[in-house]
Order: C-alpha cells, then sequence, then structure tokens
C-alpha cells in the first residue's frame, strides 16, 4: 500500500497537492505536515476516509516524531516471543 508523505508544500505548490489528493483518491494513505493549520488539513471527503494525517507542525519535527513511533513500535515487537 502507497503512502505519501507530503511536506510544507501548502495551496502555494497546487500540483504537489492535486498529485497527493489524486493518489489518495486511489487509496493511498496520506501523510500531511504543513506548519500552517489549514494547510495542513486534509479534505473530509468520502474518497480521502480515514487514510489520512494531518500534521500542524514542521516538517523536520514531523519526520523526527514519526521516526520515533516507529522506533517504539519495533521495540514492542520485538519484545514480543
Amino acid at each position: 500500500r502507497a503512502v505519501v508523505l507530503e511536506g510544507g508544500c501548502g495551496k502555494r505548490v497546487p500540483t504537489v497537492r492535486q498529485n497527493t489528493n489524486r493518489l489518495a483518491r486511489k487509496g493511498a494513505w496520506v501523510i500531511r505536515i504543513n506548519a500552517s493549520a489549514e494547510d495542513a488539513k486534509c479534505p473530509k471527503d468520502a474518497a480521502f476516509g480515514v487514510r489520512t494525517v494531518s500534521l500542524h507542525c514542521g516538517v523536520l519535527k514531523a519526520i523526527r516524531g514519526i521516526n520515533e513511533a516507529i522506533a517504539r513500535i519495533r521495540q514492542g515487537v520485538e519484545r514480543e516471543p
């Protein structure tokens, strides 16, 4: 399954936003990161469903947080017998 990580492009880069939306409508998950709360929002239409995450923060902070979350998940999985 595809995941689109869209960071910092906002509405000023419509081609990126359009491609992200097109891929989401085809079933891709979307993680949209932007320092502007308005630009971080994902559409509320049914095509996007629950496959979206909007992060209102800087891109570097978001990526660090995602990496930390993945590390915690892996540690939990590795502890399982």
